[in-house]
């Protein structure tokens, strides 16, 4: 049985009462009984921030609940190896964390990376034995790709699609993903204003969580173990 190193809540969960939240943060209490709220957690919220705890404010925190839905809860991250902790799951608890302080430009940019560096992965977990999307085995070698990292991200999707490896969900939030980004990153004719460049940067930052699951798929299996995509099990393993 294959070994996993696992983080959990590195992007941390909903908050019920933000109001109870922010008055905690803003003063401290030893009981918080009357708030019917857990002050581990809330510690644990003001110490994911990463800033001080009087910058913390409600915009903050509903932009924070805004991204810390049931669709885009993530309890569980790989630690190991380090090519998917630092180009994957590091990024998207930054990209996260940027848009909750305001800092919208960096979470967009961040998000985009996630979406690039899923691609690379699944290409990489699939490398074994490629086939065509009808199940054929490919055994010209001459025909792939072998610098796929360093091709456009709107090419990547469009081959892992043609291959299989995704399917048309998913290559769909890949493209939304790009659009958006490259909607405020990369047109200097285009013209946001603060609110809509939030809503971008919450809405690159979810494609790219929700592809986070639907390609790693780790998730609790029973009260002792979890479970994850077969796939990145044995990627994770030919690399350690």
């Amino acid at each position: 049985m294959a070994k996993l190193l696992i983080n959990i809540n590195r992007l941390v969960g909903f908050i019920a009462n933000i109001d109870a939240v922010l008055d905690f943060i803003k003063n401290p209490k030893e009981n918080t009984d009357e708030f019917d709220i857990d002050k581990h957690t809330i510690t644990q919220i003001i110490e994911w921030f990463r800033i001080d705890r009087s910058l913390i404010n409600s915009e903050m925190l509903e932009r924070y609940n805004k991204m810390s839905s049931n669709e885009l809860n993530i309890t569980f991250t790989l630690a190991e190896p380090e090519i998917i902790e630092q180009r994957i799951v590091t990024p998207l608890v930054a990209a996260k964390r940027n848009a909750c302080t305001g800092d919208f430009l960096a979470s967009i940019a961040l998000s985009g990376l996630v979406g690039e560096m899923l691609t690379v992965l699944v290409w990489e977990i699939n490398s074994d034995t490629r086939r065509s999307k009808d199940g054929a085995l490919l055994e010209d070698k001459s025909i792939l790709i072998t610098n796929f990292d360093k091709i456009q991200q709107s090419l990547r999707v469009n081959i892992i699609e043609a291959f299989g490896y995704i399917n048309l969900e998913e290559a769909k939030i890949f493209r939304d993903l790009s659009s958006l980004r490259n909607q405020v990153l990369h047109r200097w004719t285009d013209s946001y204003s603060k609110d809509e460049i939030e809503k971008i940067a919450i809405n690159v930052f979810s494609c790219a969580t929700l592809l986070v699951k639907k390609i790693i798929q780790l998730e609790l299996a029973d009260s002792s173990s979890v479970k994850i995509n077969p796939k990145v099990l044995n990627y994770i393993s030919s690399k350690k």
